[in-house]
């Protein structure tokens, strides 16, 4: 077991930054797909991968109360469109959130339970995807007072994308996925992962309890190919990176 440097160089020649946190525990994603990482806790974790699925989450259950409604609401006109953007959206989509990369130690802090969760990392079609924008200020979309607010097709991914700075340590990357295409299970929807949401790693967070052997043990049963792994801080620098010993030849 350790680092796979030559995964690094295969990694690099797909397009990706070469200090990505998987660049040398996993070989690159095909250029058909691209890779997404999503956390949680341990127990989510087990669950999604017991039963191949994924919690989708309501627009008007995020944790960002500007959620769709980036743009400059100053005018009451808008903010009556947002309200009726986000409202025909809550009804119709779901939300499925991930990250282009898992080396942050704040999105372990913040997503996957102070770093004793787990992330998934899946190939996603890119097609699927929506990279998220970040801005500094509420965007102005040109409404002036008199004319009609109507929101085009670029505004509207614009609404769906768009958040502030200070969320730019997520680097995400996030699905809309319509509510038919979610089952419920217990009173929570769900996404089931397919052929364009692929299970392909497994990383413990640095202060997971859960023994690794018992999680490769259960993805054994249930996937091919799928890497598991253990990550841990950098000794150089701020980011968290593959455990050495834990990384599978």
């Amino acid at each position: 077991m350790g680092y796979h440097e030559e995964y690094r160089k295969l990694w690099v020649n797909s397009g990706y930054p070469g200090d990505m946190g998987s660049a040398c525990a996993v070989k690159p994603p095909p250029k058909e797909f691209r890779p997404a990482y999503h956390f949680t806790e341990v127990d989510h974790a087990i669950s999604n991968i017991e039963n191949a699925r994924m919690k989708v989450t309501r627009i008007l259950e995020t944790n960002d109360p500007f959620e769709l409604a980036g743009l400059n609401a100053a005018h009451p006109r808008v903010r009556r469109e947002i309200e009726k953007f986000k409202n025909e959206n809550d009804k119709n989509l779901r939300l499925l959130c991930f990250s282009k990369d898992w080396r942050s130690p704040a999105l372990w802090a913040h997503y996957a339970n102070r770093h004793m969760g787990i992330c998934l990392g899946f190939w996603a079609k890119p097609e699927t995807l929506l990279d998220v924008t970040y801005h500094r200020d509420r965007i102005d979309a040109g409404f002036t007072s008199a004319a009609p607010v109507v929101f085009t097709p670029k505004i509207k991914e614009l609404l769906i994308t768009a958040k502030a700075r200070d969320w730019y340590y997520e680097e995400e990357i996030r699905r809309c996925v319509p509510l038919a295409q979610t089952f419920e299970s217990m009173g929570i929807r769900f996404y089931h992962f397919d052929e364009t949401l692929k299970l392909r790693e497994v990383i413990l967070g640095a202060k997971c309890t859960t023994k690794i052997d018992d999680v490769c043990a259960l993805v054994r049963t249930k996937y091919k190919d799928v890497a598991v792994y253990k990550a841990r801080p950098a000794f150089g620098y701020f980011k968290m990176v593959p455990h050495e010993s834990t990384i599978p030849k």
